[in-house]
This record gives structure tokens, C-alpha cells and sequence, in this order.
């Protein structure tokens, strides 16, 4: 498997469409066409910009050893996503979160509970 088909094969597993990946990495469209068909080399500036952006282990984009993706220790994964919070206006999540931190622990216990029927049905 050729690097085109990593990267290809990258974006189809994150579900985005050529347009939205290329502008998260600061490309064309165009040229993320070309790259998974081969048609032009992929730079390392792309291979960095690619493997920050999307947590990518950069020994797997370029010779597709390892596993896809970087471990995230839970502490970062949890401040990446207040990081996208507090930058977002969903004010639905801003609530909830408000919420949630003001229950006392029968609350927020109930609240678990609740979420975490929801993923136990999402898993069947």
C-alpha cells in the first residue's frame, strides 16, 4: 500500500469529504485528489500538517507501520474537547455542562447511569 492509499484511506475513516480535509491542512482540493491518486508526492510539511491535525502516527502515514492513530492520554483528550467548548456556540453543551458540575453526587450519579444506558444501546 502506497502512501496515497494511507492518506485516502485516513480521510475516508475520519468522514470527510476531499474539500474538508484538504482545508483543515491548508491544501486544495485539488491537490488532495491528486495525492491519493498518486498523481503528486505528498511533502513532509503535508505529513506533519496531516499527522498534527488528525492525531496520525506519522510511522504509519509513511510506511503504514503501527496503528493509525497516536494514543491521546485521556487528560489531553479531555482538555482538546473543553478547548472546542469554550471556543464553540453550542449553547446546549455550555448548559449541560453548567449543569452537571452544579448536581450533588446523587445527581450527577443518575446522570452516569443515564449516559451510560446510552452507550451500552448504541454498542447492540
Amino acid at each position: 500500500m502506497e502512501i496515497s492509499d494511507r492518506v485516502k484511506q485516513l480521510r475516508e475513516s475520519l468522514g470527510l469529504s476531499q474539500s474538508d480535509f484538504a482545508s483543515k491542512i491548508y491544501l486544495e482540493r485539488s491537490t488532495v485528489s491528486l495525492i491519493e491518486r498518486n498523481q503528486r508526492n505528498v511533502t513532509d510539511r503535508t505529513i506533519k500538517d496531516i499527522c498534527r491535525e488528525f492525531n496520525v502516527n506519522e510511522k504509519w502515514l509513511r510506511t503504514g507501520k503501527g496503528t493509525m492513530f497516536n494514543e491521546i492520554p485521556r487528560e489531553s483528550e479531555i482538555g482538546k474537547y473543553i478547548g472546542q467548548v469554550l471556543k464553540s456556540d453550542d449553547a446546549f453543551i455550555k448548559n449541560f455542562i453548567i449543569s452537571y458540575m452544579s448536581l450533588d453526587e446523587k445527581g450527577k450519579k443518575i446522570v452516569q447511569d443515564f449516559i451510560t444506558s446510552l452507550e451500552h444501546k448504541k454498542d447492540k
